[in-house]
Formats: structure tokens, C-alpha cells, sequence
């Protein structure tokens, strides 16, 4: 029984196929600087939690925001994909901790996006 209770913890923490192509996909998107590409794996309005800031980001603000995906690109591609379980409105999701700039995944309609940025540092 403990076998399995590992087995079973390890395949929830294991992230599904597709969503490790989107954050593959993101990934070299912001690295190649292509902000099409990178909004195409986005869902707008992007859900922004940040400190004195608004709550969520127009593909526009997104845009004039890019730059800071830019300087996550090597984080985006090397850190792993952390689950975390949702609640308190938040979907359950996947998400990328780049030094406390964390780059949230979700499914909706069976298409995993980024759905949200928070900035833990603030």
C-alpha cells in the first residue's frame, strides 16, 4: 500500500504531455522575443497580481510588459513545472517560479494557457 500511495503521488506531481508543450512553447516564444506567439498561449484578460497594480492585463498591457518575459526566458525553460491545488478562486494550476515572478498555467477547455503573473517579492 505505501508503493502505490507513492506511485499515486508521483504521477499527480508528474505534468500532463500537453501542458509541458505549451510551457515549452511559451518558453521559446519569449526567448525569441516573438510577442505573437507568446499571446497566442495566453488567456486575456491575464490575471495579474501584483502590488499597486491593476488585477488583470489586456493583451495590450501584456505588450508593453513583455520585456519583463524576456528577462525570465532561461527561467521559463530550465525551472520545473510546480502544482499547485487552487482554491480561494483560484483554478487549479501549474506554475513556473522564476525568483518569485511566478508564471501560472491553466486548462479551460481543454487548452492549457498562461492564465495568470503574480510577483511574490512585493
Amino acid at each position: 500500500m505505501i508503493l502505490l500511495g507513492s506511485t499515486s503521488l508521483a504521477v499527480a506531481q508528474t505534468p500532463p504531455a500537453d501542458l509541458v508543450k505549451t510551457r515549452t512553447d511559451f518558453a521559446a516564444a519569449v526567448a525569441a522575443k516573438d510577442l505573437k506567439a507568446a499571446e497566442a498561449l495566453t488567456r486575456f484578460p491575464l490575471k495579474n497580481v501584483v502590488t499597486s497594480a491593476p488585477r488583470t492585463i489586456s493583451q495590450a498591457g501584456f505588450a508593453q510588459q513583455f520585456e519583463t518575459y524576456e528577462q525570465m526566458a532561461d527561467c521559463l525553460k530550465t525551472k520545473p513545472l510546480e502544482y499547485v491545488p487552487g482554491g480561494g478562486g483560484r483554478p487549479k494550476s501549474w506554475i513556473v517560479n522564476c525568483n518569485g515572478n511566478i508564471i501560472h498555467f491553466s486548462r479551460k477547455k481543454g487548452r492549457w494557457l498562461h492564465n495568470e503573473y503574480e510577483n511574490v517579492n512585493e
